[in-house]
């Protein structure tokens, strides 16, 4: 739960899994082909990042704050993944982004994933539900729904 809301009475919070990141580039992204890189390599690369305020944003800092390198100035910023997709595959512009959604366009030979540990970089995702709230049927639905996808998320 962000830091903001973490005092408020009223919220409840489930943790459902952390999720890790990983960095990836279009299919002919130079970088992406090598066996190995290494991280002033990547300070020195073009980069999408997600918007200032996201914790994507701020994960990508401290990856290179930790190794004592300035994050690199994005060549772009955009909230819309979609067209982070098609910015990297026609460009030689590198993206951190959720390891699953790497590895799902990675699967679809749209992304490459570059052979880069991210360890410190995780996210807590949890289902934050209001105590004062009476529990429709409807919500418990929705929770259900969620805590099988995180089930069958960790089965594949």
């Amino acid at each position: 739960m962000l830091p903001e809301f973490a005092d408020n009475e009223d919220l409840s919070p489930d943790f459902l899994f952390a999720e890790s990141f990983c960095i990836v580039g279009g299919p002919d992204q130079a970088l992406s082909r090598r066996r190995r890189v290494s991280w002033p390599e990547l300070a020195q690369a073009d980069w999408i990042d997600a918007p200032t305020n996201t914790a994507l944003h701020d994960f990508f800092a401290e990856a290179f704050l930790r190794r004592g390198l300035r994050p690199p100035q994005p060549a772009y910023r955009s909230a819309s993944f979609y067209s982070c997709v098609a910015i990297l595959g026609t460009s030689d512009c590198l993206m951190m982004v959720p390891r699953e959604v790497g590895r799902h366009f990675a699967r679809q030979s749209r992304l490459r994933l570059l052979p880069v540990a991210i360890e410190e970089a995780s996210a807590p995702l949890s289902l934050i539900t209001r105590r004062s709230r009476a529990r429709t049927r409807a919500m418990m639905a929705f929770e259900d729904a969620v805590r099988q996808a995180v089930r069958d998320r960790s089965k594949s």
